[in-house]
């Protein structure tokens, strides 16, 4: 794995289906789509995670499934405050209130770059506690002209 990468090589498809949702889900919320996590339980509102619950069981489905919902869950952090405050505190717990179920192997870091961008890290414990880093994003917003 490349130094700095999200993926594996060959997994190229991925990445670019994690930036063409971040996009879909950037329109939602810039429409007016999305409900705000006060307008119901978390699973019920308009701007879901993920569409229908989510079971990861191994680090495939974690590799597989998690960018494209994390990314999702960036861009609602970008605009909703109530939401980015408790996907920042815990995220894994916020993830599980909207139905997407993690391996108790997997633990999730919410922060800032040093450049102030927000990012998320997944990581991954092997047997003996070690974290082994699986993935990460962050949201870059571009303006084209």
């Amino acid at each position: 794995m490349r130094k700095g990468s999200w993926f594996r090589q060959g997994q190229n498809v991925e990445r670019m289906n994690l930036w063409h949702s971040l996009g879909r889900a950037w329109a939602e919320l810039s429409a007016g789509q999305a409900g705000r996590v006060d307008e119901g339980a978390p699973g019920q509102d308009r701007m879901r995670l993920a569409h229908g619950p989510v079971q990861m069981d191994n680090r495939g489905d974690v590799e597989r499934l998690l960018p494209d919902i994390l990314g999702r869950a960036l861009a609602r952090s970008w605009i909703d405050q109530d939401f980015r405050g408790r996907f920042t505190l815990d995220p894994v717990g916020t993830l599980a209130d909207y139905r997407v179920q993690l391996p108790d192997t997997i633990s999730i870091e919410v922060g800032l770059t040093d450049t102030l961008r927000p990012r998320v890290i997944v990581y991954e414990r092997d047997r003996v506690g070690r974290k082994r880093r699986l993935l990460s994003l962050k949201l870059i917003m571009t303006a084209d002209q």
